[in-house]
């Protein structure tokens, strides 16, 4: 192996907001020993580096809003995707929405979030957007499950991130598109990387990279699909103690 990838939620983040000690000393070792280390999650570039700090200087490689921007860290090159168009996330709303249910839309950019029911993003017109998400109720997370992966779109798809989250992106934009075109311009195989993950946006790069570990929190398909599982949970550690 020699590149190795992590998710952040659910994975290298011990809570929503940072990373332990311990995952930080187990990926710093691997640097040491010669492993290229990467990235790849729903959030923002521009967050993944918030949330490494001076860390940053021990990867390769960004892969931020679920595939939509990937920035060489090496190069300080950010390629992006085509962004969902506000046609497309009408489109979406419409689909979705249930104002009986416990439902809502929202969108981040970096002065906060905006919900579609309780914001100007319902009233006034909007940009594309790297994505639009979707938080439901846990009661009927099973049945909006299904329906997102019933999805039939030429232009976009949905996935679920945690469990009543989902995020929908144009087809164009996922993590595992991202990672593969890093690959190819850097000369790695799927032999020689390694993946963690936890949720349904992982699954495309651990079902396709050489060797994948789901985390013990990690969703039932995901875990199914991977060549090994944490023993600990994301806030025990989980990273750290498998590396």
């Amino acid at each position: 192996m020699k590149l190795v990838m992590f998710d952040l939620d659910g994975t290298l983040l011990s809570n929503m907001h940072g990373i332990s000690e311990g995952n930080r000393k187990a990926f710093r070792e691997l640097y040491k020993k010669g492993y290229r280390l990467g990235v790849a999650t729903g959030r923002r570039v521009l967050n993944v580096e918030e949330l490494l700090g001076e860390d940053v200087k021990y990867f390769d490689v960004f892969i931020g809003e679920n595939g939509y921007e990937t920035k060489d860290l090496k190069t300080g090159e950010s390629v992006c995707t085509r962004k969902i168009s506000q046609k497309e996330i009408i489109e979406i709303i419409e689909m979705f929405n249930d104002e009986s249910k416990d439902i809502n839309f929202c969108h981040f950019d970096a002065s906060g979030t905006y919900f579609y029911r309780e914001s100007e993003f319902s009233r006034n017109p909007f940009d594309d957007l790297p994505k639009i998400c979707m938080p439901v109720g846990k009661s009927i997370a099973d049945e909006y499950r299904k329906k997102v992966e019933n999805l039939k779109s030429d232009t976009y798809h949905g996935t679920m991130t945690g469990y009543g989250f989902f995020e929908f992106m144009s087809k164009e934009t996922t993590k595992w598109q991202a990672l593969e075109k890093y690959m190819k311009k850097n000369n790695y195989v799927k032999e020689d990387v390694i993946a963690f993950g936890d949720s349904g946006n992982d699954m495309e790069i651990l079902s396709n990279v050489g060797f994948s570990v789901a985390m013990q929190n990690a969703d039932e398909k995901v875990k199914a699909i991977c060549t090994a599982v944490t023993r600990y949970v994301n806030s025990e550690d989980g990273v750290g103690d498998y590396i």
